[in-house]
């Protein structure tokens, strides 16, 4: 009883953590508006900070809390670092290239051409729910330029989701290859390996290959209105369906293992 007692304590201390961040992060970056036409806004440095810090904190304390302790076991192993450190970096740099599109292509924000690396905050105005949703995701560019080929921007949303992808992918993997050996074992037919890892695979992929061709074949498009939804959709909407994918296809690793398990007892 008692260390149920301590548990819920602790998780209630990071409950009320989490949202506190997340309120002053919103309230902070809102209050960017004030100083709008400053040349580098901390607010939107500040609040953007405070706001991903609470969302990856919350998600991995709670939803994705199992899938947080499976990824510190594997990050220990060579395979492990042999899988989380290329997608992250591979992430940010998909995900650096669209922001920069989105930045420079949709909402005019014009980056160096020489090799460089800088830092910029940008509010979208007037104020709004969607423009502080942009503040929040956008904010501080991290900009970063090696010509001819080599540049993107990078923000702490983007490295949240690629914290948040990463734990998952790692997670996923280390389940599929424990799976793998409970099939490999003999208790059970080795298509129980498959759909995970087909789900896996779908789940990974699509977070970083869908926005990579997007923002390699609509900059030429040009900077139409009508195509700021593809970019918008590309940015926010892949990373949350490859986090519900991965999350999902763990759970349904460990109903399987579970499964093979008391199968075999």
């Amino acid at each position: 009883m008692v260390v149920h007692g301590v548990i819920r304590t602790r998780d209630a201390t990071l409950l009320l953590q989490g949202t506190l961040f997340l309120v002053l992060g919103v309230a902070v970056s809102y209050l960017g508006y004030a100083s709008s036409t400053a040349l580098f806004n901390m607010d939107e440095v500040i609040g953007p900070a405070l706001f991903w810090y609470a969302v990856v904190m919350l998600l991995l304390a709670f939803p994705l809390r199992d899938a947080a302790k499976v990824c510190y076991r594997g990050l220990r192993t060579r395979l492990g670092a042999a899988v989380f450190w290329p997608f992250l970096a591979i992430h940010l740099f998909i995900y650096g290239f669209l922001l920069e599109v989105i930045l420079a292509s949709v909402y005019g924000v014009v980056f160096a051409l020489s090799p460089s690396l800088t830092v910029a905050t940008e509010v979208f105005m007037p104020p709004s729910a969607l423009n502080a949703l942009f503040d929040l995701s956008f904010n501080p560019s991290i900009s970063f330029t090696l010509p001819p080929v080599l540049s993107g921007a990078l923000s702490f949303y983007g490295f949240a989701v690629a914290i948040l992808v990463g734990v998952l992918v790692l997670a996923n993997v280390t389940k599929t290859v424990e799976l793998g050996r409970l099939c490999t074992l003999g208790r059970k037919a080795r298509s129980y390996f498959l759909v995970p890892a087909l789900g896996l695979v779908l789940g990974a992929s699509c977070c970083v290959s869908v926005p990579a061709l997007v923002s390699y074949a609509f900059p030429s498009v040009g900077a139409a209105p009508s195509f700021n939804w593809v970019y918008n959709a590309s940015y926010f909407f892949f990373p949350a369906f490859a986090v519900v994918i991965l999350h999902l296809n763990a759970t349904s690793i460990d109903r399987i293992s579970a499964n093979l398990r008391a199968g075999s007892g």
